[in-house]
């Protein structure tokens, strides 16, 4: 018996060795585990269940079939899949990489799970693939839905497969990688149609394309249209599905290049879109960044400067200070605010009036190029007397300048709102400073010494502003000086004030205007030329104890004839009751800045010397001509005469 036994352990040795040689060292998968499936529901009820902002969890078996549309396997994800049905699509977040495959077609049991939102992007959260998926089958194809931009940019097609047509990298793009491998960093590509709409391409640093070249050139591609916040971000897959085989197409070719100076001699009122084929290239001299700007840009080339208006927040990251771009003009929109020319996209109703509104967001790639960085452009020197609309829109730098006594231990701005200071140079003429109560500067206390501010020059009615871009361009720490005060002022508020009105010949006279918040006003044209001699004339202004005496005038000229026919009297003898004509000696002052008779504009004279009269008594006198053959009209908003005291 136990012969046997033994003969039969022996005979069965070699069959067991031959199927110990068989036998895998690995275990086999276990025995499938059996994943309810429940109530099933489409991707479109899961969004029905959890409108926007909300969680939902679920409590028992329900299900969701649908096709992975995208893995993680090239790296362009991260524990994640992208998965469609017929309804939709949706991102599902996954607990561990890996398990899920492009093609897979399976149902994911939701209990316990939650949907929700982030960034305002729907996902199905925490999935764990061996317990709450069950597959079906694999390599099932989906087919990408042909899209345009625009109808990205509406979210109806969020975390589905999409093909786009026509499409391109944006000209700064085409020299980059799909994103920083070297450093792991996302890559952030705008994708543009040959109707300027764009969207972002964003690209993981760790997928397996991440090191190579954006392909330069026009085609299609299919991709994710995932989303994060308010933008579309689409997600490749693999390069294989970007198929750029046409060439390029830049959106600049056919334009003719026209300076500023050129562009805004084109706006004559209102909102004009501009239907010349032309573009302007010029250099970002001040940005968003500090936030004392928003939503807009200042540009300036060698011509003058202009505001660039753009519906997009923090500009600075496509377009610092430095950049150089091309704008096209063409189908942009020229406005004014406040009589500044600005250069915008759109137009739009602000309390009961047209507003200029800015390039949409999405069509910046349409409308402005990057060609470099990194270029300098130095600040203009001007003084207080020297500014003017020709300088509006540049970077200037002024020197000798502090802020008023008024506003020491004040803060940049108010918390409350946009907030005006006072600049005054050491004669004491005047600028405001006006700042942003969202600039990051807007607590900081004002300097309180003497030295340079760096500026950008605008304008508001007829009011001068300089625009701080950041406190790196001021430099108040010196010596403050001792202004000059003025003495003798007349704004002509509501009447000729303190001036008294002579009329030689003619029946045209010296009289109040409410132009620059109240000015003196003549014109001989009445119906036609007419020949007039009218004299404006101040009461006696007493310089004793007076030095260093100078007068500022501000004036505006059109239909200039002569400055011959406008001249500036002074005289130390005249006996203040008489015809100007009949009494005194009167001289001529000469050598002031004064406005070029063809516009409406005013401008400072700046420091007229008035010293030789100093201890004198005055009289300062307005001498208006006119004729037949031409009449001027000569407006007169300020008389200030100032000085040092003796006393």
């Amino acid at each position: 018996m136990k012969i046997r036994r033994l003969q039969s352990l022996l005979l069965g040795l070699p069959l067991a060795i031959v199927l110990a040689g068989c036998i895998d060292d690995q275990f086999g998968p276990p025995s499938p585990r059996e994943i309810p499936i429940g109530t099933p529901l489409t991707i479109f009820q899961l969004r029905q269940l959890c409108p926007p902002g909300n969680v939902h969890t679920f409590k028992g078996d329900t299900s969701v079939f649908a096709v992975v549309t995208m893995d993680d396997k090239s790296g362009n994800i991260y524990k994640e899949a992208y998965i469609g049905d017929a309804t939709g699509g949706v991102v599902v977040r996954l607990k561990s990489p890996g398990g899920l495959y492009q093609g897979d077609s399976m149902y994911i049991n939701l209990n316990g799970i939650s949907i929700k939102y982030y960034r305002k992007l729907f996902q199905i959260d925490s999935v764990d693939v061996d317990r709450n998926i069950k597959k079906i089958s694999t390599l099932k194809p989906t087919t990408p839905k042909t899209v345009t931009i625009p109808e990205l940019n509406t979210f109806d097609y969020e975390s589905q497969l999409i093909r786009l047509e026509n499409v391109q990298f944006v000209k700064s793009d085409t020299s980059k990688t799909w994103a920083d491998a070297e450093h792991q960093e996302y890559g952030e590509l705008t994708l543009m149609d040959n109707m300027g709409n764009a969207v972002m391409v964003r690209t993981s640093g760790y997928a397996k394309f991440a090191s190579e070249k954006v392909p330069r050139g026009q085609g299609s591609l299919i991709a994710i249209a995932g989303r994060y916040d308010d933008k579309v971000q689409l997600i490749i897959r693999r390069t294989s599905e970007v198929n750029f085989d046409n060439p390029w197409w830049d959106p600049f070719d056919g334009l003719t290049k026209i300076t500023i100076a050129q562009l805004k001699q084109k706006y004559t009122g209102g909102f004009p879109t501009i239907h010349d084929p032309n573009y302007i290239e010029a250099v970002v001299v001040a940005d968003d960044e500090s936030g004392n700007y928003y939503k807009n840009l200042v540009i300036q080339d060698e011509t003058t400067g202009i505001d660039l208006k753009i519906d997009a927040k923090d500009l600075y990251k496509q377009f610092p200070v430095g950049a150089r771009i091309k704008v096209r003009v063409k189908d942009l929109i020229l406005g004014a605010y406040g009589g500044l020319v600005q250069l915008g996209g759109s137009v739009y109703q602000s309390g009961g009036f047209d507003r200029l509104g800015g390039i949409e967001e999405g069509a910046i790639p349409a409308y402005i190029q990057l060609v470099s960085l990194g270029n300098e452009i130095e600040p203009t020197p001007i003084g207080l007397v020297g500014i003017n609309d020709q300088n509006l829109g540049k970077l200037i730098v002024l020197n000798g300048v502090q802020f008023d006594n008024s506003e020491l231990g004040k803060p940049w701005a108010e918390n409350s709102a946009t907030t005006n200071r006072t600049l005054t140079d050491c004669d004491g003429h005047q600028i405001v400073v006006r700042t942003s109560n969202f600039a990051d500067f807007h607590e900081e206390l004002l300097p309180e010494g003497n030295g340079t501010m760096i500026a950008i020059l605008s304008k508001y009615l007829t009011t001068y502003q300089l625009y701080v871009r950041n406190l790196d361009d001021v430099d108040l720490t010196g010596e403050r000086c001792t202004l000059v005060e003025p003495f003798f002022v007349e704004n002509f508020t509501s009447n000729l004030g303190q001036f008294k009105e002579y009329s030689i010949t003619g029946a045209q006279k010296w009289q109040w205007q409410s132009y620059d918040s109240g000015c003196a006003y003549i014109s001989g044209f009445q119906g036609g030329n007419k020949e007039n001699e009218d004299w404006l004339v101040s009461p006696a202004i007493d310089l004793e104890d007076k030095v260093d005496v100078r007068m500022n005038i501000r004036e505006a000229i059109n239909f200039i004839t002569s400055y011959s026919d406008l001249k500036v009297m002074v005289s130390n003898n005249y006996d203040g009751v008489s015809q100007p004509t009949e009494s005194g000696t009167w001289v001529e002052l000469t050598g002031f800045n004064r406005p070029p008779g063809n516009g409406w504009t005013f401008v400072d004279s700046g420091n007229i010397d008035l010293s030789q009269y100093d201890g004198q008594n005055i009289y300062v006198a307005f001498k208006y001509t006119s004729s037949t053959s031409g009449a001027a009209t000569w407006e007169v908003g300020k008389v200030v005469l100032s000085g040092l005291s003796l006393k």
